[in-house]
């Protein structure tokens, strides 16, 4: 229906529906007088919305102009200004990198916070603590006026870097030397030189640099060093390249007055051999490759080691088969041959974390268990690339060892490599962890490409009997064995005999690579929060008898798992509403009751 009033009070209005009716001469005459008519109208109405419009955008720039004065004038009473400058110095500080050190990059802390504005520009200058520690790469040019240029720029940074905590904060430095950048171009002595200038103020060193400089920062007098905590090789070989930081043991730094930490990584020489005052340590980590292979410890060494550094806090090594006694001195010798007919003999009262990638031997020759470790929190255990397989040994020297700690052992939190060990040994040696809060169960195998059988649920998805019997397999029977009821649907491989919950405080769950089921999961999850509920109340009955031994079951708060299918359609989101609560449904079920919680499936578990 044509609601124009104009076209509807033409004279002409029946003709204009009329595709078959050519106008008369006299006929078109009239037409154009008829438009004619209507083209001062027209004028008018043009003059009229010209107004209009000038006056509209007269309007919307007032409106945008009071609208920025208002929002200006809030901002000076807006609560962000009453914040003191030392509580914006503590947010700064906590904002720097947690895993590595802070780089030297306007897209990145402490260097973004000064492109802000004036205030924290102030601030973050002025806050000694967020310029303490910095991760340095060596620049490189396309030339050596180029390669020049960018090393005295990056040197002149550093320095002013630097200067802003020496005298007031501790340093710690990392000294990154490119692959492949060439040591030809007359400036490879410029960083470590420059570093050296602030030895006196550093208590942190990380250090990877070719022989040379390497060799040149090292053989420094000790008192030069007067800081010094912890230092840091870590020597990356490629294959089929010599090892690096041969000699670098004997060197003077190692006598450094309050040396305490040292990360020996790939190094090309034998750590026995440090003059460290090894009573004085408390971390030491000790790892190599299949390239340099002399960074790892045998089990005499072991001994060895442990004995030097009874007052050791961590402990991160990697065990071998190869090397002999020779790379011990005869005194060194001396007290891995005093074995001991009891484990409360060597007693290591202060290791809190050990990390050990461990060999299976024919025989049961690495010791471990022969330590006691009371104060023992954190542990991660794997195998070494070129152990020979699990089943080799029964019992597992993993098992062992904690067979040989303290009955009421303080281990809280637990990575497992699944690989390591078959499943029924990780639930044997979860029955003597009563304190653990987290385990992670790690596997870096690749899931993409994975096409795994079952229904659109996950159902029906088995390992197999080989692989149960060298690897963890983690699927719905680990997580019924966390659970106090044993139901029918639980396979028979699980040794749950009790109708006690494995791991009790357990908090944070996390399991790569795993069968687990979407209705596994969610059985698992409000079970332990219908336990965690239920068993508040009987805690408090039972905390007014003495006789009672009732523990509450803590309440999962992290869990993530990686299945070896593609999420199934049951689990997509079609609901719009609730689409930014979680990446599928039952991930937005479990995080709607307060968990940070993570499914991810096949298909998308590498693109994190």
């Amino acid at each position: 229906m044509n609601t124009n009033g104009y076209l509807f009070n033409s004279p002409y209005h029946r003709l204009l529906s009329a595709n078959d009716h050519s106008p008369s001469p006299t006929q078109r005459a009239q037409i154009k007088s008829f438009i004619h008519s209507y083209l001062d109208d027209l004028e008018s109405l043009d003059s009229q919305i010209s107004e209009a419009e000038l006056v509209l955008e007269q309007l919307n720039t007032e409106h945008t102009q009071i609208d920025t004065l208002i929002k200006t004038h809030q901002q000076l009473i807006h609560p962000i200004r009453l914040v003191p400058p030392e509580i914006w110095a503590e947010i700064f500080v906590l904002s720097l990198p947690s895993t590595h050190l802070p780089v030297m990059s306007t897209s990145h802390t402490p260097l973004s916070l000064t492109q802000v504005c004036r205030i924290w520009r102030g601030v973050a200058l002025s806050t000694p603590s967020l310029w303490a520690s910095t991760h340095i790469v060596i620049p490189r040019g396309q030339t050596d006026l180029a390669h020049l240029c960018a090393t005295s720029n990056r040197a002149e940074c550093m320095m002013r870097w630097l200067d802003r905590a020496k005298d007031r904060h501790p340093l710690s430095i990392s000294l990154h030397w490119p692959t492949g950048l060439q040591e030809m171009y007359g400036t490879r002595n410029v960083f470590p030189r420059t570093i050296r200038t602030y030895s006196t103020h550093i208590r942190e060193l990380e250090l990877d640099l070719p022989d040379s400089e390497l060799r040149s920062m090292l053989n420094t007098k000790p008192d030069v060093w007067p800081i010094l905590e912890k230092l840091a090789l870590r020597l990356p070989t490629p294959p089929g390249y010599p090892p690096r930081g041969v000699g670098m043991a004997r060197a003077s730094i190692w006598r450094s007055p309050k040396l305490k930490r040292v990360v020996w990584e790939s190094v090309g020489d034998a750590f026995f051999k440090m003059p460290v005052k090894f009573k004085q340590l408390t971390e030491i980590a000790i790892s190599g490759s299949k390239n340099v292979q002399s960074s790892f410890i045998n089990p005499l060494e072991l001994i060895v080691l442990c004995r030097l550094s009874p007052n050791i806090h961590t402990l991160r090594i990697q065990l071998t088969d190869m090397h002999n006694s020779t790379r011990l001195s005869s005194q060194q010798m001396a007290l891995a041959l005093r074995i001991p007919e009891s484990a409360e003999h060597f007693v290591l009262p202060n290791l809190t974390t050990l990390e050990i990638a461990d060999m299976i031997f024919p025989f049961d020759n690495h010791h471990l268990e022969l330590f006691s470790m009371p104060a023992l929190t954190t542990v991660k255990y794997s195998l070494v690339a070129n152990s020979p397989p699990i089943l080799t040994l029964i019992p597992h020297p993993f098992l062992s060892f904690l067979r040989s700690q303290p009955p009421t052992n303080s281990i809280t939190t637990l990575t497992i490599n699944a690989q390591s060990m078959p499943i029924t040994t990780l639930f044997e040696c979860l029955k003597l962890m009563p304190l653990l809060e987290s385990l992670w169960v790690e596997d870096s195998r690749p899931l993409r490409g994975i096409v795994d059988s079952g229904d659109e649920t996950g159902q029906h998805l088995f390992w197999t009997n080989d692989e149960l019997a060298r690897e963890v397999a983690p699927d719905d029977g680990l997580l019924q064995a966390l659970l106090p009821t044993v139901h029918a649907s639980q396979p028979v491989y699980v040794p749950i005999t009790s109708t006690e919950a494995l791991c009790p405080r357990l908090e944070r769950l996390r399991l790569d690579r795993t069968r687990c089921t979407l209705d596994g999961i969610r059985d698992f999850v409000h079970t332990r929060l219908a336990l965690c509920t239920s068993s508040k109340g009987e805690l408090e009955e039972a905390q007014a008898s003495t006789s009672s031994t009732h523990e509450c079951v803590s309440k999962i708060r992290y869990l993530r798992i990686e299945t070896m299918y593609s999420q199934p359609l049951s689990d997509l989101i079609h609901d719009v509403s609730i689409a930014h609560e979680g990446h599928g449904m039952l991930e937005a079920e479990l995080r709607a009751l307060e968990m940070d919680a993570m499914i991810l499936f096949s298909d998308d578990c590498h693109d994190l």
